[in-house]
C-alpha cells in the first residue's frame, strides 16, 4: 500500500481545487491534488469564466496567456418569446468597470489544463489523475487524510488538512456525515452541442434565449460550435425521450428556426446530456482536519452560470485564510471555520437569487398556459439599472473576494517541469 504525506490534500481537480492548489503551491506549501478521472474532459462542464475570475488571474499575471487559448466572449444576452412584444436585452456585461467586461466562454478542460500547468511549475505541487478518494482517515476524532484507489493500487494520503472540492456529488461530503439540505428546483436542463455552419450567427452578443410553450432554449455562441441548453420541467426528460428524438428536434426547429440546417446534426439521444438541477448546502463546511468548498458545500443551479465563480471565490478565501497557518504548521479547526464564516452569506444570497429566478421566472415560463411575462421579467425589461446590477452580481457575486496581496507573488522557485 502506497503512503503519501503532504501539507494539504485537495480532492477534486475542478475550478475550486485547481485554483486553490495553484495559490498554495505558489507560496511553497506542499499540495497533493487528486482527481478521479483520467483528464479534465467532461460533457457540458461549465464553460463560463466571469470577470471576477479573470481579474484574479490578471492579479497573478496569468490572464494574458489564458486569453491566447481559443475562446469566445459573451457581452450580453437577449431573450424573446410570444409573451414579449419584442426581443429585449436581459443582461449586459459590457458596462462593467473591468478590463474583462464580458463572460469568457472557454472549454473548462482548457481552463483547468492551463491552471494545472501553472501549478505544475512548482516542485511542491503533485497531481494524481485516475485517483479516487474512497474514505476519510480519522485519528482521535480528527480527519488526518484520505484513503485512495488508483487502478488496482490502494493507498493513503496523510495531510494537515484535507480539502473536499469534489463537486455536487461529493463522496467526501457524504463520508463526513455533515448534514446537507437539498432545496427544490422546478426545472432540469438538456444540454447538447452542434457544429456551427458557415456564416451562422445569432443576433445577441454571445447568448440568446427563446421562450416557448413548456420549454426555454438557451443558445451560447462558442468558437466552433453552439452550446444549446433546453430548460424543461423537473422530471420531464423521460417523457420527452419517450416521445422520440424527432419530436424533440421538431420542438427545437419551432423555437430556433434559423438553426434548421444545424439541427440535422442531432441524430442520437446520446448527444443530449440531461442535468438534474439541484440547489443544496451544508450547514457546516468543516470538521477538524477537513474543509468542504465549492459545489460540494453549496450546490448551485445553472441559473446565471455562477457556480464556477463562487467555487473559485471559495478557493481564494481558503487560500487567504489557510496559507499562513499551513506555512507555520499551526492550522487549527477555527481556521477552517473562518472560510465558511467569510463565504456562507454570499453563497446563501446567490442560492436565494437562483431559487427566486427558478420559481418566479423560469418556472412560470415553463407553464404552457402562460400568456404574459411575470413581474420580475417585466422589471428587468423596463428598468436598465436592474440589468446593470444583475450583470455586476453575476460577474462578481454578492460579496466579492479579493486575493490577499501576500498571495499575489510566489515565494517558491519554479522548477521547469511538466505534470
Amino acid at each position: 500500500m502506497e503512503m503519501i504525506t503532504t501539507n494539504c490534500c485537495i480532492v477534486g481537480a475542478g475550478p475550486a481545487g485547481a485554483i486553490l492548489a495553484l495559490l498554495l503551491a505558489r507560496k511553497g506549501i506542499d499540495v497533493t491534488l487528486i482527481e478521479a478521472q483520467k483528464d479534465f474532459n467532461r460533457a457540458f462542464r461549465g464553460d463560463t469564466v466571469h470577470s471576477g475570475t479573470m481579474e484574479l488571474l490578471n492579479s497573478l499575471g496569468l490572464a494574458d496567456a489564458l486569453m491566447q487559448l481559443p475562446h469566445s466572449k459573451l457581452y450580453s444576452g437577449k431573450i424573446e418569446g410570444p409573451v414579449f412584444a419584442a426581443p429585449f436585452e436581459i443582461i449586459d456585461f459590457s458596462a462593467l468597470n473591468s478590463p474583462f467586461p464580458y463572460v469568457t466562454m472557454m472549454p473548462q478542460a482548457d481552463f483547468l489544463t492551463y491552471v494545472i500547468d501553472q501549478a505544475s511549475q512548482y516542485p511542491n505541487f503533485k497531481l494524481r489523475l485516475k485517483t479516487s478518494a474512497t474514505a476519510l482517515i480519522k485519528t482521535n476524532g480528527e480527519i488526518v487524510g484520505v484513503k485512495f484507489r488508483s487502478g488496482k493500487q490502494q493507498g493513503e494520503i496523510y495531510a494537515n488538512v484535507t480539502i473536499a472540492a469534489d463537486g455536487r456529488a461529493s463522496k467526501l461530503r457524504a463520508a463526513s456525515g455533515l448534514p446537507y439540505t437539498k432545496l427544490a428546483a422546478p426545472m432540469d436542463v438538456l444540454w447538447l452541442s452542434l457544429p456551427r455552419q458557415a456564416g451562422e450567427m445569432i443576433k445577441a452578443k454571445g447568448l440568446a434565449g427563446r421562450i416557448g410553450k413548456g420549454a426555454i432554449v438557451l443558445i451560447f455562441e462558442r468558437t466552433q460550435d453552439w452550446q444549446i441548453g433546453v430548460v424543461v420541467l423537473k422530471g420531464s426528460y423521460r417523457d420527452i425521450k419517450r416521445a422520440g428524438l424527432a419530436s424533440f428536434t421538431n420542438l427545437l426547429r419551432t423555437m430556433i428556426p434559423e438553426f434548421n440546417t444545424t439541427l440535422d446534426a442531432l441524430t442520437d439521444w446520446r448527444q443530449v446530456v440531461p442535468l438534474s438541477v439541484e440547489i443544496g448546502r451544508l450547514k457546516e463546511w468543516a470538521k477538524p482536519g477537513l474543509l468542504i468548498i465549492g459545489d460540494a458545500a453549496h450546490t448551485m443551479s445553472p441559473v446565471g452560470g455562477i457556480g464556477i465563480n463562487y467555487a473559485i471565490q471559495d478557493a481564494v478565501a481558503t487560500a487567504n485564510v489557510l496559507y499562513a497557518p499551513l506555512q507555520q504548521n499551526a492550522l487549527t479547526f477555527p481556521d477552517l471555520q473562518r472560510v465558511q464564516q467569510q463565504r456562507e452569506l454570499g453563497t446563501r444570497i446567490a442560492q436565494r437569487f437562483q431559487a427566486i429566478a427558478q420559481r418566479q421566472i423560469i418556472g412560470r415560463f415553463l407553464n404552457t398556459d402562460v400568456v404574459k411575462p411575470p413581474l420580475p421579467a417585466k422589471l428587468i425589461q423596463r428598468i436598465p439599472v436592474i440589468r446593470k446590477l444583475l450583470a455586476r452580481f453575476i460577474a462578481y457575486g454578492a460579496f466579492p473576494v479579493t486575493l490577499a496581496p501576500e498571495l499575489q507573488k510566489p515565494i517558491s522557485s519554479i522548477a521547469n517541469r511538466t505534470c
